[in-house]
């Protein structure tokens, strides 16, 4: 006699359903970066040029800001106010080193999202006058700058996942139910040495949730539309397919989150 009820088969069929998906998008890139091994940050933070652990940011207060020298984005705040075009979104993200000399030029500024090779490294309020005096909504432009080819390449683009610090949810990945395209993973899944960078705020302090990408260690290419929906992230490969890692800057190696 079979005692499960028709809902908890349909919560164990969708789950079985979500992790063989997921099983199967993590074999895909295995398979398309066979022998390869993506290059992973180590940061908490910190930003150097500033001294501080602040976030870079670009609104309607502060027209411009970039990320140190050779650092990229690996974390932005959740976009709120649905029905938002990615242009009209402001930048607020955590910075993180990637290995001396994997950056080169900046491109230039761009809506919405990065050409292909290049990675987000700030953006700019395109149409102050007129977003500060309500006359037209806030023109926002990624500053993109291009990887050094000789020595990396990009992955596959990646969408991002909605970072929780609150209650973890039980399976990595799995959808809410409440919202399908959205994509949730816990604090307890992040690995140490990116944890302390994702959403921090100060030295003291984090924001409660977040976009990230994943596999971990992943760098923003493209903004989103509204909570981390659109949003894409590609990981950093060496072209000679070994793994580089770079101490980021820190001054706070004991904090622990």
């Amino acid at each position: 006699m079979n005692c499960a009820s028709p809902s908890s088969q349909k919560v164990w069929i969708h789950l079985t359903r979500s992790l063989i998906v997921f099983w199967l998008f993590c074999l895909g890139l295995r398979a398309a970066h066979a022998g390869e091994a993506p290059f992973q940050p180590i940061c908490d933070g910190y930003n150097p040029r500033d001294k501080n652990y602040n976030p870079i940011e670009v609104s309607l207060a502060i027209i411009k800001d970039e990320c140190p020298a050779g650092m990229g984005i690996i974390f932005h705040r959740t976009l709120f106010r649905a029905n938002y075009h990615p242009e009209q979104r402001e930048l607020v993200g955590n910075c993180c080193a990637l290995p001396e000399g994997a950056l080169g030029k900046v491109l230039g500024y761009f809506p919405a999202g990065c050409p292909e090779g290049s990675l987000i490294t700030g953006a700019e309020l395109n149409n102050v006058e007129s977003a500060r005096t309500l006359a037209a909504p806030p023109r926002f432009l990624l500053q993109c700058t291009e990887l050094n080819k000789e020595k990396f390449h990009v992955g596959p683009a990646l969408k991002a996942l909605n970072l929780d610090y609150g209650e973890p949810p039980p399976f990595e990945n799995i959808g809410d139910p409440m919202v399908p395209w959205r994509k949730t993973t816990g604090q307890h899944l992040m690995p140490r040495s990116i944890v302390r960078a994702l959403g921090r705020t100060s030295k003291y302090t984090w924001l409660p949730s977040g976009c990230v990408g994943f596999p971990w260690g992943s760098f923003m290419t493209r903004m989103g539309i509204h909570n981390c929906r659109g949003m894409e992230f590609r990981q950093i490969f060496p072209n000679d397919a070994t793994t580089t890692k770079k101490e980021s800057y820190s001054s706070d190696s004991s904090t622990n989150r």
